[in-house]
């Protein structure tokens, strides 16, 4: 769709017949940009409505983000070898990169005009320059690099985009760095009947801190809840007047809940979850139990808390050593190197470990492992984590 934007022209028609002096309407049709010994100069193309509809051409500069049309006093072979420059040196703009209104300089010919465009060198380039980052999986732009700091309106907010780069109002300019984010998605439940915010659809388990969770989110709606995560929300509407969790013998869908969710043991003796109540088979991996970490830090479960799809129970099993558990488990025994921050298979640490999924969801969790914990990789298999120091360069 066309869009016209106002251009000023210069008050000199001894030099110009078409230097009136006046506010023209114009059509930009095409913009270019070349760098002169690192001075962005360029070439606008349109449509002059106030001149007829005419086919124009005109050299344009920026400063403090705004353009100037520069009128030439002639346009003689010397623009021509310009213009020719454009196409064969120059890159094409978006057009959006204008400004609804074109300012202008004073009437000057090509080689003064060029000459003042170098001394004023030192002068365009002492802008500073500072990284942001665009988040390709969420649309926004954040100060910092775990997108923590939305920059809100941004780029608009903070001057003309143009590529990678915005050219900043004031006397900073942008450099975009474009995140490809891989993240987990962790799901949760804004329930429109109370205005809370839960980590299960059937809103049992309230989310205490959301200060940073919107008022009135939308179905599908993303926050960053860390560098590797972030929460999509869900719309319910469950009306807590039916069940009373202050009295659980009196909730109409208890016989319901009963037998709902696969027991998983959560042993006191260590502060870790297992699929079994000897505490042999560590659940420490599984999604679900580092979305309860993330949201809960080191908050103790309660008996019968339901975890998504896992009733919790408590135990106290003592892990003192690993004899009878690998006399009658698979158990193989991993090494991390605390200087390279990988896996390795050996104890000279020489083979690395990768395309494990319960190692690469472990991780997630455990930046830095512990040493003597089990990742279960399958029914009759774990792997136990060795921390070791192999003086290796990172």
């Amino acid at each position: 769709m066309a869009v016209f934007i106002r251009m000023d022209y210069p008050n000199d028609k001894e030099n110009n017949i078409n230097y009136d002096g006046k506010i023209h309407d114009i059509l930009p049709l095409k913009l270019q940009k070349i760098l002169v010994n690192g001075c962005e100069l360029f070439l606008l193309n349109y449509c002059d409505f106030s001149l007829n509809r005419k086919s124009m051409i005109t050299l344009l500069v920026r400063e403090k983000g705004n353009f100037y049309k520069v009128p030439l006093i002639k346009y003689d072979s010397s623009f021509n070898e310009l213009t020719s420059l454009f196409t064969s040196k120059g890159r094409k703009v978006d057009l959006k990169l204008l400004s609804s209104h074109i300012g202008t300089k004073s009437p000057t010919d090509l080689l003064t005009f060029l000459q003042q465009l170098m001394n004023s060198k030192v002068a365009v380039q002492s802008k500073k320059e500072k990284i942001i980052y665009f988040d390709s999986s969420t649309g926004k732009y954040y100060w910092d690099k775990e997108c923590r700091s939305e920059i809100k309106g941004a780029p608009d907010s903070l001057g003309k985009k143009d590529g990678n780069k915005i050219y900043g109002n004031g006397d900073t300019d942008y450099v975009i760095e474009v995140l490809e984010r891989v993240a987990m998605k962790i799901p949760i439940y804004y329930n429109e009947a109370d205005g809370n915010y839960y980590d299960d659809s059937d809103c049992r388990r309230l989310i205490s801190d959301t200060s940073r969770f919107p008022k009135n989110p939308k179905e599908g709606d993303i926050i960053h809840a860390g560098a590797n995560f972030f929460y999509i929300f869900h719309i319910v509407n469950v009306r807590r007047d039916y069940l009373d969790f202050d009295n659980p013998t009196n909730n109409p869908y208890d016989d319901i809940q009963s037998d709902y969710g696969v027991s998983i043991y959560y042993n006191e003796a260590d502060g870790k979850f297992y699929s079994d109540k000897e505490c042999k088979f560590s659940l420490e991996s599984d999604t679900i139990i580092i979305q309860y970490r993330i949201m809960y830090s080191d908050r103790k479960p309660q008996e019968g808390e339901l975890l998504g799809n896992y009733r919790v129970h408590l135990v106290f099993v003592k892990k003192d050593d690993y004899v009878r558990t690998e006399r009658f488990f698979g158990i193989q025994d991993i090494y991390y190197d605390l200087n390279t921050n990988n896996y390795y298979s050996d104890e000279e640490c020489s083979k690395k470990l990768n395309n494990v999924l319960q190692l690469d969801t472990y991780q997630l969790a455990h930046p830095i492992p512990e040493n003597g914990d089990l990742i279960q990789v399958s029914e009759n298999l774990s792997l136990r984590i060795n921390v070791v120091s192999k003086n290796k360069s990172k």
